[in-house]
């Protein structure tokens, strides 16, 4: 499954004038997919359930298995589907090392520094992200012209934890003009490190 085809599958639901093609149903759907890809990222597996009623978009189960050896999980409500999308978000990454993931993620998102730092580090301290666990609640807010997603972390990385928040100012369509500022609290047992 790639990017196209999960456009037009979203192209079943969403018209052009970004209204939903079931306007005043209830839409539920299921999706289970092998190898994914989208923008040069590739995944092993997505599972996604979700419901879709008058303008309130649930997300009842996301599961992306194999991306750089990370599974992320998570869900979702929003509601002024499909135009402009308010709510709330929670997910979970899982990786059993995720130096390999913040090496992809720095790739992809060159406007957030702190995403190169951490993949730096990975290269001077093999290791220092083993046993990854990152839990994220994030919020949006799509009432202006340049929707902002507000996101709160914790993370356990290798043998430090780590906490902070990051604003994603700008649309998803090109991730590569959104604005990304991020602030980073934490400590390891290794204080160079």
């Amino acid at each position: 499954l790639d990017l196209s085809q999960l456009q037009a599958l979203g192209a079943v639901v969403v018209g052009p004038d970004k209204r939903s093609n079931f306007a005043g149903q209830d839409l539920s759907i299921a999706l289970k997919a092998g190898s994914v890809t989208a923008a040069d990222v590739s995944a092993d597996s997505l599972d996604v359930a979700v419901r879709i009623k008058d303008d309130t978009l649930d997300v009842d189960r996301f599961l992306m298995t194999g991306l750089e050896d990370a599974s992320i999980s998570g869900t979702a409500k929003l509601t002024g589907f499909p135009a402009k999308l308010n709510g709330t978000a929670d997910a979970s990454i899982l990786s059993p090392d995720a130096a390999p993931m913040f090496a992809l993620l720095g790739e992809k998102f060159p406007q957030a520094a702190f995403l190169s730092t951490l993949s730096d580090r990975a290269l001077l301290y093999p290791g220092l992200y083993a046993d990854t666990k990152i839990d994220l609640f994030g919020s949006l807010s799509g009432e202006t012209s340049a929707p902002e997603t507000s996101v709160s972390y914790s993370a356990s990385l290798g043998n430090g934890v780590y906490s902070g928040t990051a604003t994603l100012k700008g649309g998803f369509a090109d991730i590569a003009s959104t604005q990304i500022k991020a602030t980073l609290d934490g400590k390891h047992e290794d204080a160079l490190a």
